[in-house]
């Protein structure tokens, strides 16, 4: 549910040897086993979408708890199934919408989401969606309980991820008694103290935890035996369910990679997937860019494309309706206008808080800008095949997409300025988020100046969620470009490194937070 966002692309050479290909991973695993929190750092690697099933059945089972419904009765779980609208974006859940991200992993839920995730119509309804969203998405990360054996049988790599009961008990256990304890990273010495989120994220280890009051210590301690008990309880119901169903029950498939999550850590554990699909990736052929190094030429500016004069005068059309428009709904000065190069492969990387960015982009240049739009809207043909028509191209965000990435190394031997979001979709709040790498790589590969910008107010002029939006003052500011020669270590050879590729991304996160800064007023221009 993103606007324009950059290509996909893996941040790492051929020699490297990770995956440069869209693929399907599909998970099962015991309740407990870590399926959330392996999918999430491995979609994080692969640069793609992560879809957990079990919240789909969790929905289910909230909305019976909500209606009344018996969850024993399968035609009417079936039924709300069927009719219920379900939404996920950037981990939140949403039904009907409204944010049931908490309520979803409710301990009333928990109790009951094991009788809902039986009934044979209500699976046949999540599992012809789940296959939907794959592909819609062309590949992902997908976790559950019948992924591997029913989802997605042909998936590019199965996984089947246990634990100890002892260690799932543990971790569901925190998870309940410490709530406020969630971080995005932990030691990787501890993993089997790790305990997941309510969102699939993995909490803080034993050498962050808050300091007990040790006069409450005892009490504490027996309540937590108490809900340790509880919850070996709980599991221990749930996976004779989960194994013995009638309808899609869980089990190992045959070419599944089994992984023990209790005696690995998780960059281990990823680190193997990756290794696995490594092998994969060596029976793809080669492309002739990947044998052999980007000569100079290639990288090198060149003259205007050749665009069509019909083309070129529909998309300066285009433009001057969506700047006039954008002057009266969103007006406000642009800063920074002397730090836009003359010439050369350019690449506009702006900040990403709302749909109507790219239009105050628009007003960056007159020269045709190169946009990457998301590959779903190009499901609507006609949309599709206007936004193609006036210099757009699509990009997959759900797994490396070599086609984007050849298309824009292409579009950058032109004096056409290409615009890439690094942030890769958009975002909320004041802080940039995690640079995805693909930006980085493309600029390495292509030598091209990557020029910062920072826009202010437009997630006020149309936040998320919002329909329509409102007349607000945006603020522009270009910042300082960054020149990609001070990042490449080897100029000849056309290489880029993992190292250049991250220093790089370091560097324009840092630019891109200056400039979103200054577009907002918290700091001076």
């Amino acid at each position: 549910m993103s606007s324009f966002s950059e290509a996909a692309i893996s941040t790492v050479d051929r020699e490297n040897k990770e995956p440069k290909r869209g693929i399907a991973v599909a998970i099962d695993g015991l309740s407990g086993a870590g399926k959330s929190t392996i999918a999430k750092e491995l979609a994080k690697r692969l640069e793609c979408e992560t879809l957990d099933t079990g919240a789909m059945y969790r929905a289910v089972a909230h909305l019976a708890l909500e209606s009344g419904t018996d969850p024993a009765d399968g035609e009417a779980t079936a039924a709300l199934a069927e009719q219920m609208q379900l939404v996920t974006e950037d981990g939140r859940w949403f039904l009907s919408g409204e944010d049931v991200t908490a309520a979803l992993r409710s301990a009333r839920v928990d109790e009951i989401v094991s009788v809902v995730a039986s009934h044979k119509k209500v699976r046949e309804e999540l599992v012809k969606r789940q296959r939907t969203w794959v592909k819609e998405h062309g590949g992902g990360v997908v976790e559950g309980r019948d992924i591997t054996s029913v989802v997605l049988p042909d998936a590019d790599l199965k996984i089947f991820l246990k634990a100890s009961g002892e260690i799932r008990s543990t971790r569901r256990a925190k998870q309940i008694s410490s709530p406020d304890s969630l971080s995005s990273g932990t030691d990787s010495k501890e993993t089997s103290d790790e305990v997941l989120s309510q969102s699939g994220g993995i909490q803080n280890t034993e050498s962050e935890k808050p300091v007990r009051d040790a006069s409450a210590a005892t009490d504490s301690d027996s309540s937590f035996d108490s809900l340790l008990s509880k919850q070996a309880r709980l599991l221990d119901n749930r996976d004779k369910i989960d194994q013995n169903r009638q309808h899609s029950p869980l089990v190992i498939v045959d070419d599944a990679l089994v992984v023990d999550t209790g005696e690995k850590s998780i960059e281990e554990i990823v680190e193997y997937i990756i290794k696995e699909l490594q092998a994969k990736a060596e029976k793809v052929p080669l492309t002739e860019e990947e044998k052999t190094p980007v000569p100079q030429s290639a990288v090198l500016p060149t003259a205007s494309a050749e665009v069509p004069f019909v083309r070129m005068l529909s998309y300066n059309l285009f433009r001057w309706s969506m700047v006039g428009i954008q002057k009266i709904m969103f007006p406000g000065p642009i800063y920074g206008k002397e730090n836009i190069p003359k010439g050369g492969p350019l690449i506009i990387a702006p900040v990403h808080r709302s749909y109507i960015d790219w239009m105050i982009v628009a007003r960056i240049s007159r020269k045709r800008l190169r946009f990457l739009i998301k590959g779903e809207v190009w499901r609507f043909k006609f949309i599709g095949q206007a936004l193609e028509y006036l210099g757009s191209f699509a990009v997959r965000r759900d797994a490396p997409d070599r086609d984007s990435l050849e298309t824009s190394l292409k579009v950058l031997t032109t004096e056409e300025p290409l615009v890439l979001f690094p942030e890769g979709t958009r975002c909320e709040g004041d802080e940039i988020q995690e640079i995805k790498d693909g930006t980085s790589y493309i600029a390495l590969k292509a030598k091209a100046v990557i020029l910062p910008v920072g826009l202010g107010a437009t997630d006020k002029a149309m936040p998320k969620h919002a329909k329509f939006p409102k007349r607000t003052k945006v603020t522009m500011v270009i910042g300082k470009p960054i020149y990609p020669d001070n990042f490449i270590a080897d100029t000849k050879s056309g290489r880029v490194s993992r190292t250049q590729v991250s220093e790089l991304s370091k560097v324009l996160k840092e630019r891109l937070q200056e400039v979103y800064d200054q577009a907002r007023g918290i700091k001076p221009l």
